[in-house]
C-alpha cells in the first residue's frame, strides 16, 4: 500500500470518520488483534469506536511507515484525548468496557504503537498492534 493512501485513512480516523475508513480501507474479514484479544465482529469494533468518539478523539503520529509486497509496518505515537469525562460506568452499560480509558476532560494519553497490517490491494485484511509503552 503507497504510504500516501495509509495517511489518508489516518486523517479520517483522526476526523472521527471511523465508519468512513472502514468503508474505504477495510476488507470484508477485517480482523484486529490487540492486547491479547482478536476483535473479528467488525461491527462490534466499530459501535466500541463510536461509543469512544463520545468522550475522546484520537490522533495518529506516524513515526515510521515500512512497506513490504502484500503487508505494511507503521510506528506511531497514538493518542487518546479527552473531550470529557470518560465515565466507566458508561462504558460497562452500553457493555464496551474493552474500549475504556480512564481519563478526565483535556487529558491525553499518548501510547508507541507498531502497526503490522496484511493487505488485499488497496484494503487491510488483517491488523496486530503492539503497544511500546504509554506516556501520559
Amino acid at each position: 500500500m503507497d504510504p500516501s493512501l495509509y495517511l489518508q485513512y489516518v486523517e479520517l480516523v483522526e476526523a472521527g470518520e471511523i465508519r468512513k475508513a472502514a468503508d474505504q480501507f477495510f476488507a470484508p474479514s477485517f480482523t484486529i488483534f490487540k492486547n491479547n484479544h482478536e476483535y473479528t465482529d467488525l461491527e462490534s469494533f466499530m459501535r466500541t469506536k463510536d461509543f469512544q468518539h463520545l468522550f475522546m478523539r484520537e490522533t495518529i503520529n506516524v513515526l515510521g511507515y515500512y512497506q513490504g509486497e502484500n503487508s505494511f509496518v507503521v510506528e506511531t505515537m497514538y493518542g487518546w484525548h479527552a473531550e470529557r469525562d470518560v465515565d466507566r460506568a458508561e462504558f460497562e452499560k452500553a457493555g464496551l468496557l474493552d474500549g475504556y480509558l480512564p481519563l478526565k476532560a483535556s487529558e491525553s494519553l499518548e501510547t508507541h504503537c507498531v502497526f503490522f497490517y496484511e493487505t488485499e490491494g488497496t484494503r487491510f485484511k488483517r491488523c496486530r498492534v503492539y503497544e511500546l509503552g504509554a506516556q501520559e
